[in-house]
C-alpha cells in the first residue's frame, strides 16, 4: 500500500532544495531538530531522511533520551553528537570507550570513569535506591570543576576575567546562593503539598460518589433477604431465581469501604501548609548537619563511594553508548569479556580493580577483543574458556 503524500509542505522552505536543507539540519541542536520534525508530516519525512539525524534516531536512541533527561538536548548539535559517537577511543587512555560523559560529550571507558575524578559527578538520589547508599539523599555536585571552568572561560574569555568577576561579586550575591536553594526547595514542597491535598480531596469525592451509587442496590438486596427470611420462618418455599438475585458482585460490597462520615475534615490550607513547609525545612537542616563520612565509619562501612552496590548507577551523567560505524551506517555496541568476569568470581577475595587489562567492565569491539585474547595470560591458560 502506497503512503499518501503529505498535504502540508514546509511553507517558505519548499523553495529550498534538500541539498541546502540538510546542512541546516546538521547544525541544529537536538531539541530544535525534534521540534522541526514535529511541525508536520513533510517536516517529519525531511528530518528522518537526514543521514546524521537518522543514525541518531535508529541507532542511538539511548543517547537522545539521556540528553533530554538531564536537560542538555539544547546544547549539542546533530553533527557534533554524530562526530562524538563515531569516535571509538576514550579521551583519557585511548582504549575503546563504551560510555559517554554527557556533560562534556566525551567518550570514556568504564575504567577511567571510575578512576578519574572529573567524571565522578554524583546525583542527589535517595540513599535506599542503590544498595548500600546513605539513608538520606544529599545534594552532591552534578558538574565537575573542569567543566565549570570551561564554561566560565567561554563566558568571560580568560582566566583573569573569571577571577576579576569573582572578586567583584559582593557578599550578598554569594550569600544569595543558599537562599535560592531554600526558595527552590520551598516551592517544591509547596507544589508537593498542593498535589497531595488535591489527591486527597479527589479520593474523598470519588469514594463518596461510589458509595452513594451502591446504596440503592444494597438496600434492595437487604429488603429481599429480609423477605426471604420471613418466608423461611413461615415455611413458604421460594423459587430458585431468588437465590440468583441475591448474588452481589464483589465490587459492590460496602463492607470493605471506608466510612466517609468517620473522616475528619481536612485542615484549612492556610493553616496546614506552613506546618508542612516547616517540617520539611527542619528535615533538610537536620540532613545538612549529618556528617556523612563519620556516619559510614561508625557503621563499619568503607568511605570509598565506589564500594556501593550497583556503583555503575551512581554516575549522574554517564551513559552507555554504541560506536557509530559511518561506513556501514550501523551501531556497534561494546561487550565485556566473560573470562575476566569469571576471574573476578573465582578470585573475589583478592583486589582485581587495579588491573586494567583484565577489568571485568572493560568494553571491547570485535577488533579489539582479538588482541585482548592474545595479551591475557589468564585466558591463554584457560584453553576451554578461550575456545
Amino acid at each position: 500500500m502506497e503512503k499518501r503524500p503529505p498535504k502540508v509542505g514546509l511553507s517558505f522552505l519548499n523553495r529550498l532544495p534538500l541539498e541546502i536543507i540538510d546542512p541546516i539540519i546538521s547544525v541544529l541542536v537536538i531539541k530544535a531538530a525534534d521540534h522541526f520534525r514535529a511541525a508536520n508530516k513533510r517536516a517529519f519525512q525531511v528530518v528522518n531522511a537526514h543521514l546524521q539525524f537518522g543514525l541518531l534516531v535508529w541507532e542511538a536512541q539511548e543517547v537522545l533520551r539521556g540528553l533530554y533527561a538531564i536537560k542538555l538536548a539544547a546544547t549539542a548539535t546533530v553533527e557534533t553528537l554524530v562526530a562524538k559517537l563515531s569516535e571509538s577511543r576514550c579521551v583519557e587512555c585511548g582504549d575503546f570507550g563504551g560510555c559517554m560523559y554527557l556533560m562534556t560529550f566525551e567518550r570514556v571507558c568504564a575504567w577511567c570513569a571510575q578512576k578519574t575524578d572529573r567524571f565522578a559527578a554524583f546525583e542527589s538520589v535517595p540513599g535506599w535506591a542503590y544498595g548500600n547508599g546513605p539513608s538520606v539523599g544529599y545534594y552532591l555536585p552534578l558538574f565537575d570543576r573542569e567543566s565549570v571552568l570551561k564554561a566560565a572561560l567561554a563566558r568571560h574569555g580568560s582566566e583573569e576575567a573569571v577571577r576579576g568577576f569573582h572578586a567583584g561579586m559582593g557578599p550578598d550575591v554569594i550569600q544569595s546562593f543558599p537562599k535560592n536553594i531554600d526558595e527552590r526547595e520551598r516551592m517544591h514542597d509547596e507544589a508537593k503539598f498542593r498535589k497531595q491535598r488535591a489527591d486527597a480531596v479527589r479520593h474523598r469525592a470519588y469514594a463518596r460518589k461510589r458509595i452513594e451509587a451502591k446504596k440503592p442496590k444494597w438496600e434492595k438486596y437487604f429488603k429481599r433477604r429480609e423477605a426471604r427470611r420471613k418466608k423461611v420462618e413461615d415455611g413458604v418455599p421460594f423459587p430458585a431465581e431468588d437465590e440468583e438475585e441475591d448474588e452481589v458482585e464483589d465490587e459492590d460490597d460496602l463492607s470493605t469501604d471506608e466510612d466517609p462520615d468517620a473522616w475528619s475534615d481536612l485542615e484549612p490550607e492556610e493553616d496546614a501548609m506552613p506546618k508542612v513547609l516547616q517540617a520539611a525545612k527542619e528535615e533538610r537542616d537536620f540532613s545538612a548537619k549529618y556528617d556523612y563520612t563519620y556516619a559510614r565509619s561508625m557503621e563499619g562501612k568503607p568511605d570509598d563511594l565506589s564500594e556501593f552496590d550497583n556503583e555503575s548507577l551512581r554516575f549522574a551523567a554517564l551513559l552507555r553508548i554504541p560506536w557509530l560505524n559511518l561506513q556501514s551506517r550501523r551501531a556497534e555496541w561494546g561487550f565485556h569479556c566473560i573470562g575476566c568476569l569469571r576471574k573476578r568470581w573465582l578470585h573475589s577475595n583478592t583486589p582485581m580493580d587495579n588491573d586494567k587489562p583484565t577489568y571485568f567492565r572493560r568494553d571491547f569491539l570485535v577488533s579489539t577483543f582479538e588482541q585482548h585474547l592474545k595479551d591475557s595470560a589468564y585466558l591463554q591458560q584457560k584453553t576451554p574458556l578461550l575456545q
